[in-house]
């Protein structure tokens, strides 16, 4: 078959063979089709046949969000795809810059299909799956639909009340919980409050960090095992908690190969934390090679098995991720990934015609916030008054400004960080709010 590299991507339970082959196809086709990727191997003096295996992959330059950011669609994307075709899906991470992740269809499918692979890895039964997905979509009310076949999934939109999402989950009864850990704290504390029976067989965390204490709530809350996963809008899974052990994550290598580099993006040994790199073995409607993350980790093994029968690359638990909570004055808090859906929905209404190369939310005491768009336009009032509006309608007693700057608020570490809070964190919280 002319295109069977193409249908070898999509393998699930890859060998090392089949890994190499799908980064080989990737590789020659990216270098084919793709203009940057073609230039940056030209700059790096790499004939794409050398890259055979994941350690060929250190002769090749890293790649930021930052820099892709910076270049046209037509640049970034398989010769001949049509924008207008692909599920588009868009990613800030720590940066605060907005890239939109194109794929085609089959590429979408698959990323699900890898996060739902990897729920199975944390579950005992092997049984149809039932999925909630808290903090998905804009919309008002949560919707139900079978995707891949045998799986049925509800989607929990953030913005709807934390009762309403609490008695979605009640009436649902998904064998599976999974979110961002700050949103599903949130609703978790709901149910707990209201007493609600939600049992499922397992919480699967991602998105942010998964705090002990978070850990603890959530497992207490639905009684069940809770795990972390890795996971990134540009490769969709990138890791699973190990079922065995909670503190190492296991590569999830049938969709992705990560690397653990230092600055100059050499690999790392063992034990030592360095930048995560991200190889996307299945999208090539938009590559991803060398991928900087923004996030830091270290390799616990790179080809040990592991009592769960695991055989490859292991991760620490990842760090460097974004802050999760803003505390206000009456004692309540407001999700940061709240936050950034609307602002996201307005710096979207605005990216046609306005250039928004990032933004920040800044909060110097408990009874205010600001929001910095970086831009060196002017900027339409209507639209930054929707949006400081938006912010008010969140939290009790909450001022909001909203601010446009050519360049970011630097803190003292001298990075740029995208949630920056000079609020101590201390104290319980009466409420919270998604």
């Amino acid at each position: 078959m002319k295109d069977f590299g193409a249908l070898r991507r999509f393998q699930l339970n890859k060998s090392d063979r089949g890994i190499q082959q799908a980064l080989r196809y990737l590789v020659r086709d990216a270098y084919a089709h793709v203009p940057h990727i073609r230039k940056s191997f030209a700059q790096a003096g790499v004939d794409p046949d050398v890259i055979r295996t994941r350690t060929d992959l250190r002769r090749l330059p890293t790649v930021s969000r930052e820099d892709l950011g910076l270049l046209r669609a037509e640049d970034v994307l398989r010769h001949g795809v049509d924008p207008r075709q692909c599920k588009i899906s868009w990613t800030s991470g720590s940066s605060g810059r907005q890239l939109a992740v194109h794929m085609n269809r089959a590429e979408a499918f698959y990323r699900q299909l890898l996060l739902y692979n990897a729920f199975r890895r944390n579950m005992k039964g092997r049984g149809p799956l039932s999925i909630a997905e808290v903090g998905s979509g804009n919309w008002k009310s949560a919707r139900t639909r079978r995707v891949l076949g045998a799986v049925n999934v509800t989607w929990v939109p953030r913005t709807a009340p934390l009762a309403e999402q609490a008695d979605q989950l009640a009436r649902s009864k998904p064998a599976v919980i999974t979110g961002h850990p700050s949103l599903l704290e949130l609703v978790a504390e709901q149910i707990d409050l209201e007493r609600r029976d939600v049992s499922p067989a397992l919480v699967a965390c991602r998105g942010e960090i998964l705090e002990a204490q978070t850990r603890s709530l959530l497992g207490r809350v639905f009684d069940c095992r809770v795990a972390d996963y890795y996971s990134c809008d540009e490769a969709g899974n990138v890791a699973w908690e190990c079922p065995n052990r909670s503190e190492i994550l296991h590569e999830n290598s049938d969709g992705c190969i990560v690397e653990v580099v230092d600055e100059k993006g050499e690999p790392l040994e063992e034990g030592a934390k360095g930048r995560v790199l991200l190889t996307n073995l299945f999208n090539r409607t938009m590559p991803f090679i060398r991928y900087d993350l923004g996030d830091r980790a270290s390799v616990v093994s790179y080809a040990d098995r592991c009592e769960c029968g695991f055989h490859g690359l292991s991760l620490s638990p990842i760090s460097g991720r974004e802050m999760q909570f803003f505390r206000l004055i009456d004692g309540s808090r407001v999700s940061a990934r709240a936050i950034a859906t609307l602002v996201n929905r307005v710096v979207r209404q605005l990216h046609s015609d306005y250039a928004v190369s990032r933004y920040q939310v800044i909060q110097d005491d408990l009874s205010s916030i600001r929001i910095r768009l970086c831009s060196r336009q002017d900027l339409p009032q209507d639209s930054l008054t929707q949006m400081a509006r938006s912010m008010e309608r969140m939290g009790k007693d909450i001022g909001c400004i909203v601010e446009v700057s050519d360049q970011p608020e630097i803190g003292p570490s001298g990075k740029f960080q995208r949630y920056i809070s000079n609020v101590p964190r201390t104290g319980a919280t009466k409420e919270s709010i998604g």
